[in-house]
């Protein structure tokens, strides 16, 4: 892929978020390949006005905002009413999509996830360009998500083990063409920017700011409240005897809420530990790369993810982690290198391991310095955006040989 040819590529990005307000680690990533893949003429279409979209102007990126709610959630469980409702406001959002889309004129539409696909779907039915989704987490691959991934030029995702899953888990006689056109990129983080932040960061005053004395050992978890990302069985089936077994421990839980009542049951659990006040729900944080500064560990006690942003921020800061198994986790961690891997559910095995990186600090700096490694092996923003771009460029010169 040569420069010129790149920068002739026009393409435009189509965002949808669910939960407007706090930005999640999906759109993290998104923005951050965004910003890297500077060699494209880019675009962004979202529907909501909030920290993503600020985060693509930083980078010198247009974005053009379409107000929309999700039409899909609860669909099922709606009366008629409701539910005709819902498709009148997905047909208006669609209208309102094309027009935008057609005004554009890009030569390769990028979705953000196959979410975007479906609620964008007839605008970009319309609009007659190659797109190119990305995959950020599990699907069980019904058949609308099967037919996102067959009919997209190339599909995104963000771990191998995503990728097989998903292959795996499609209808037999889907599976070859879903497979020729998939593509395993991981997601990426600007390791220059981390360094560039950790050296501005002060961290005696942040710890202070915190309530930590010097000798405490601090755990970070971060994530949404909500069930897949297991907050409530850290603090039900692992803290109570970790908080004992380590006495100088003291965790916090970074993360927003998408208002299912997830948070408010793990801060009633926290009031029931041994030590409470060493555990603290600290909320939706814009400072994570701050947090992470004063940080010894990071937990990540997820059932389900995609390729954990949490864990690739902690590697560039050179912080292990101790995480369960899931999904693409495992390819963000040498277990027993940079870090642990504990069977998922495993609390007794996730506690011990805990305790044992909590007690040891030349342990922990030396899987530090190893996570710091294999970030710079891995997961370098740079080398994501290229091999994105690449995608990209390939979908628009596909699409052009069959005019």
């Amino acid at each position: 892929m040569t420069e010129r040819r790149a920068a002739e590529i026009r393409v435009v990005t189509y965002v949808f978020k669910r939960h407007v307000g706090e930005i999640y680690g999906g759109e993290r990533s998104c923005a951050a390949v965004l910003s890297a893949m500077a060699e494209l003429r880019r675009a962004v279409v979202v529907n909501c006005d909030n920290g993503f979209a600020s985060l693509v102007r930083m980078a010198g990126i247009p974005v053009r905002v379409i107000p929309a709610g999700d039409p899909f959630t609860g669909f099922r469980e709606a009366r008629w009413r409701t539910r005709l409702r819902h498709a009148v406001d997905w047909f208006r959002h669609n209208a309102e999509l094309f027009r935008a889309l057609h005004g554009a004129q890009p030569d390769v539409v990028h979705a953000n996830d196959v979410r975007e696909v479906v609620m964008g779907g007839l605008a970009l039915a319309l609009l007659r360009r190659p797109v190119v989704t990305h995959v950020r987490c599990e699907m069980r691959m019904r058949a609308m998500h099967q037919a996102v991934l067959c009919l997209s030029a190339s599909s995104v995702s963000v771990s191998q083990a995503i990728c097989d899953t998903h292959i795996r888990r499609a209808h037999p006689a889907l599976r070859k063409r879903i497979a020729q056109r998939s593509r395993v990129i991981h997601n990426g983080v600007d390791l220059a920017a981390v360094d560039r932040r950790l050296a501005t960061v002060d961290r005696p005053a942040l710890r202070k700011a915190l309530g930590l004395a010097p000798g405490d050992v601090v755990a970070l978890v971060v994530g949404s409240f909500e069930e897949r990302k297991g907050q409530l069985e850290l603090v039900r089936d692992v803290l109570p005897q970790a908080l004992v077994a380590l006495p100088a421990l003291h965790v916090l839980m970074a993360g927003g809420t998408k208002g299912d009542g997830y948070r408010e049951r793990t801060a009633q659990a926290v009031r029931r530990l041994p030590a409470p006040e060493r555990v603290r729900i600290l909320g939706f944080r814009a400072d994570v790369p701050d947090l992470l500064a004063v940080t010894d560990m990071v937990l990540l006690p997820s059932k389900q993810e995609g390729l954990p942003r949490a864990i690739l921020e902690a590697a560039a800061s050179s912080v292990p982690a101790v995480a369960f198994g899931v999904s693409g986790t495992p390819e963000t961690i040498i277990d027993g290198s940079s870090g642990f891997i504990v069977a998922p559910g495993d609390h007794d095995s996730f506690r011990a391991r805990l305790v044992q990186l909590g007690r040891d600090g030349a342990l922990r700096r030396r899987m530090g310095r190893s996570a710091r490694t294999l970030a710079e092996q891995r997961f370098e923003l740079n080398t994501t955006g290229r091999r994105t771009a690449a995608v990209i460029v390939a979908a628009a010169d596909a699409a052009r040989s069959r005019r």
